[in-house]
């Protein structure tokens, strides 16, 4: 038995390719390498062009079918090559090293082809990815011999044997292409734009919002404004003079250096919260998370009262409104986009608002002013 053991492995990792051939028609030790590489690389490149739509059966991913046959015989003309470089050195460690070392070189040269001069950077990488190859190449020279021996063999025995080598080359391609797969954050990502209802619908109308430059809002974002309510809330013109005041006093980067936004949150006429940053958007958002953080007696707090260094831009208008602040104070200007919105929103928009001086653009009624006649 032992003897037995010795000759299989031998024909298998050690058997000459010049007594391989056989006149009756049987696969070389190459030939054979070659085809459990074809069959290897193309199952390969099969599955992992397909897992994402096989996995993510609720998103409709469409696949490109031409492309996907062609990615596969393109894997398995790459395969093959690699199975019969594999399998061709008469030395069975010969031949994994040959098989490992051609197989990074391939990983190379496409890298090469879409990164160019940058794929150079990888080359130190050459011996440790060859390492971690040395499996692939080691079953590829193992199913070569093994397909070998098998042909040396006849009856229900040799088939059987066969279809077990298929099946395990078909899991193994199976399985390696199954790591192709999205990365949960991309999968969540289509989950979430497939999951988005009436999509065309809603990227066909579009908002060109003003600020610095000019952004756009995809969705009908006036119908949600529209929606809004914001509290039945107001201020004397005391409480404003004294939030102007407050601002005027406040420590800040702004008087030290400049170049900086200030946002502040008010009630009534005390601070809640005060906050700097270089852009403007991004000191409105820090309030809108401290005020999440402050759970729902925040939320609902009708005397909430806004205050920004920077332009009453439709941004901020649409911001404040959103988290339900009713009062909105700035020592700079409005937008016109701005001011529609706010006075659409029936939003309390106050701007140059320095020392004991505003203008009042939208809302006065807020302010206890009267309002002006229609179109005023």
């Amino acid at each position: 038995m032992s003897t037995q053991r010795e000759n299989v492995t031998e024909l298998i990792w050690e058997s000459s390719t010049k007594t391989d051939a056989d006149p009756g028609g049987r696969l070389s030790r190459p030939a054979s390498g070659a085809l459990v590489g074809l069959v290897l690389g193309a199952v390969y490149t099969l599955v992992a062009s397909t897992i994402d739509a096989v996995l993510m059966r609720d998103v409709p991913i469409r696949l490109d079918w031409p492309a996907v046959w062609g990615a596969a015989a393109l894997g398995g003309l790459s395969g093959a090559a690699l199975g019969a470089l594999t399998a061709w050195p008469e030395v069975g460690w010969k031949g994994v090293l040959a098989g490992a070392a051609g197989f990074v070189a391939w990983s190379f040269a496409k890298s090469y082809l879409k990164l160019q001069a940058a794929a150079f950077l990888f080359l130190p990488l050459f011996v440790p990815l060859m390492m971690m190859s040395l499996p692939l190449a080691g079953l590829l020279r193992w199913g070569a011999g093994r397909q070998v021996q098998l042909q040396a063999e006849s009856g229900w025995a040799r088939w059987r044997a066969q279809v077990l080598l298929l099946a395990l080359v078909l899991a193994v391609g199976g399985f390696a292409g199954s790591w192709s797969q999205m990365p949960a954050s991309a999968q969540a990502a289509v989950r979430t734009v497939h999951g988005a209802s009436r999509l065309a619908e809603r990227l066909a109308r579009r908002t060109v919002t003003t600020g610095c430059g000019q952004g756009s809002v995809f969705g009908d974002l006036m119908a949600e404004l529209d929606r809004l309510r914001l509290p039945d809330a107001a201020i004397t013109q005391a409480q404003l003079y004294a939030i102007v005041n407050t601002m005027r006093l406040q420590d800040s980067t702004y008087k030290s250096s400049g170049s900086v936004h200030g946002c502040a949150l008010f009630r009534g006429e005390h601070m809640a919260f005060f906050v700097e940053d270089v852009g403007r958007h991004n000191a409105v958002d820090t309030i809108a998370g401290w005020m999440g953080l402050q759970g729902e007696p925040m939320a609902s707090a009708p005397d909430k009262v806004f205050y920004t260094t920077g332009r009453l831009t439709s941004e901020m208008v649409i911001k404040a409104a959103q988290m339900g602040v009713p009062i909105v104070v700035s020592r700079s200007g409005i937008t016109q986009m701005g001011l529609q919105l706010a006075r659409r929103l029936g939003l309390c928009a106050v701007g140059r608002a320095l020392n004991r001086r505003f203008l009042c653009y939208s809302a006065p009624e807020r302010l206890g002013l009267p309002v002006p006649p229609h179109g005023a």
